[in-house]
């Protein structure tokens, strides 16, 4: 990796650090594992708690709500579960999502090459957690990525190929008084490509 491109990830690690800090997207969540232990839930009940509860405000298009729905094995997707490759939009980006959200959302995309700005987790119930991870592309665009689940190889400052499901999206206030806009995407997996 080119040295300037390693000085921009640094910088823009930093910059995110100090607008995220003490943004905890995932402090709500111990209301809803308390409330739901034992139950069973739906990808679909869980994106939509994580949208009305969560600090990374966004709206759920009426298409993600109908993919979660109907592909709730894919959050997360097993090892085994072969994703026929008509599910993922090889071509949709983040200018895509940001220009119209309401139009994405009845297939995954791929994130090659994501920089790991932050990753925490949560347990929702006793050994069931939820990762939430702040990405950065090759383009200086950010997701935020819900991942039902653990991610045990995947640390701040690694370099990730997501699969996801566009749900919406979000912004945050940064240090230059303007808005940072990012896509909010569920988890289906997520691979530690260092």
């Amino acid at each position: 990796m080119a040295a300037k491109t390693i000085m921009k990830r640094i910088a823009i690690a930093a910059l995110s650090a100090v607008i995220l800090q003490g943004v905890t997207p995932l402090d709500s969540l111990n209301v809803y594992a308390s409330e739901n232990t034992g139950a069973s839930y739906t990808a679909l009940d869980l994106y939509t708690y994580i949208q009305d509860q969560c600090s990374t405000e966004y709206t759920l298009t009426e298409k993600a709500e109908t993919f979660l729905e109907e592909h709730d094995d894919f959050f997360p997707a097993s090892p085994e579960l072969v994703i026929p490759d008509e599910m993922i939009d090889a071509e949709l980006d983040f200018r895509h999502i940001n220009k119209n959200p309401s139009r994405y959302g009845d297939k995954l995309m791929r994130i090659s090459d994501a920089y790991v700005i932050q990753v925490q987790e949560q347990e929702m119930e006793e050994g069931h957690y939820l990762t939430w991870l702040n990405l950065i592309d090759g383009e200086e665009q950010q997701y935020s990525v819900y991942y039902n689940g653990e991610l045990d190889d995947v640390f701040e400052d690694d370099t990730v190929e997501v699969t996801g499901l566009p749900l919406g999206t979000s912004s945050f206030e940064n240090t230059e008084g303007g808005d940072t806009l990012v896509v909010v995407l569920a988890g289906c997996r997520v691979n530690n490509i260092d």
